[in-house]
C-alpha cells in the first residue's frame, strides 16, 4: 500500500488529517475483491499514482506527493509539491476527457501557498490537449513511459 498524506497549509495539521491509501498492485486488489470488468475510477487512480510515485523515486525528483480534500468537498487526487511550487493532478479512467473533468483545478491555487506550476488531468486519453486556460489533458501512457 502507498498512503498519500494530506496537504494544509499549516504542517501539523498534514498529521491531524486522514491520509489517501492507494494499492500498488491493482491486480491484487481487483484479485482480493473479485471484481472483473473495466477499471473503476478508484481502481484507476491506484494504479495511476503508485506509477508516478515510483517514477518519481526512480528519478530522484525532489517532489512531495500529496492529496488535497477540502472542508467543502473540493478533491484533488494527487498534489506534487516541489521548490518552486505545486503541480495538481485529477486522475481519470476514461477514453476521452474534456473540460468538466478539469472543474477540480479550476480554483486550487487559491488553496496553495505557492505558485500552481501546472494543472492536468490524467487519464487513458490519448491526446495531449488544454481542457480549459492553463489545465492540460495528458495521457497516463507519456507520464508512465518506460
Amino acid at each position: 500500500m502507498l498512503t498519500l498524506p494530506p496537504w494544509f497549509r499549516n504542517p501539523e495539521k498534514r498529521l491531524q488529517k486522514r491520509p489517501k491509501v492507494h494499492m500498488v498492485d491493482p491486480g491484487i486488489l481487483r484479485s482480493v475483491t473479485g471484481r472483473r470488468g473495466p477499471l473503476t475510477g478508484a481502481v484507476y487512480e491506484s494504479a495511476v499514482v503508485p506509477e508516478m510515485y515510483k517514477e518519481i523515486r526512480t528519478q530522484r525528483l525532489p517532489w512531495r506527493r500529496y492529496h488535497l480534500r477540502t472542508q467543502d468537498g473540493r478533491e484533488v487526487d494527487l498534489l506534487l509539491e516541489g521548490e518552486h511550487g505545486f503541480i495538481a493532478i485529477e486522475i481519470k479512467a476514461r477514453d476521452r476527457v474534456d473540460g468538466p473533468e478539469a472543474r477540480r483545478l479550476v480554483d486550487v491555487e487559491a488553496l496553495l501557498d505557492r505558485p500552481l506550476l501546472g494543472k492536468w488531468v490524467v487519464s487513458e486519453d490519448a491526446d495531449l490537449r488544454a481542457l480549459k486556460p492553463g489545465v492540460l489533458a495528458l495521457p497516463a501512457a507519456w507520464l508512465l513511459a518506460p
